[in-house]
């Protein structure tokens, strides 16, 4: 970035449009991440609920060890003994999901992608979209279903004729010559929220 820095002040950027410098600091940025920046690949495939914990599962393994005792042996000492665990087990499975919601709840202004990503767990429809059915076919990929609703949307509303637009004087005065400085972009930065996602030019809030 160092080097970048040195190289954009000199290549006049005042010469250049605010979107191709911009584009010059982004390219840049973004392959200064990808090289410097360590990323791991998370797969959420036989993740578990985090109200699970170690004794919880413990005690479910323990439940279905003693069910598949008492239906081999049939002995009312067996069937006796999976009761106990699988109360004891259901127990401390309510017990742990509680104390986890409490806890989501609690810190819900210190870590909201935490209450939000439990929501979102608690979806009954997590497909999203479901194929859609027009007059002539049946689409299903997301580029087509996204056509097939910008068309529908677009039919319901009336289509003004521009040329006739009334012209409407605005109230407002117009919005005074404002200087970007180092010091404003600066204090900008530091205000930026790292837990939040990034956005459509893609740079994260590091």
């Amino acid at each position: 970035m160092l080097k970048f820095s040195d190289s954009f002040f000199t290549s006049k950027p005042e010469s250049s449009s605010v979107d191709a410098n911009w584009s010059k600091f982004k390219s840049v940025l973004n392959s200064s991440v990808a090289a410097n920046i360590p990323t791991k690949t998370v797969f959420s495939r036989n993740r578990k609920p985090p109200w699970l914990t170690v004794k919880v599962r413990r005690l479910i393994r323990q439940r279905n060890h003693l069910a598949n005792v008492a239906c081999k042996t049939r002995s009312l000492i067996d069937r006796d003994r999976f009761r106990k665990a699988r109360n004891t087990a259901s127990r401390e499975i309510h017990l742990s999901y509680q104390n986890h919601l409490n806890s989501v709840i609690g810190n819900l202004s210190e870590d909201p992608r935490g209450f939000y990503r439990f929501i979102k767990s608690k979806r009954v429809d997590s497909t999203g979209i479901p194929s859609l059915k027009t007059a002539t076919d049946t689409v299903s990929s997301d580029n087509d279903k996204a056509t097939v609703l910008n068309e529908y949307f677009a039919s319901v509303f009336t289509k003004e004729n521009l040329v006739t637009l009334p012209t409407i004087p605005s109230s407002y005065p117009d919005m005074p010559v404002f200087e970007v400085t180092c010091a404003g972009v600066q204090k900008l930065l530091a205000k930026l929220d790292i837990k939040k996602s990034v956005g459509p030019d893609h740079p994260h809030a590091l």
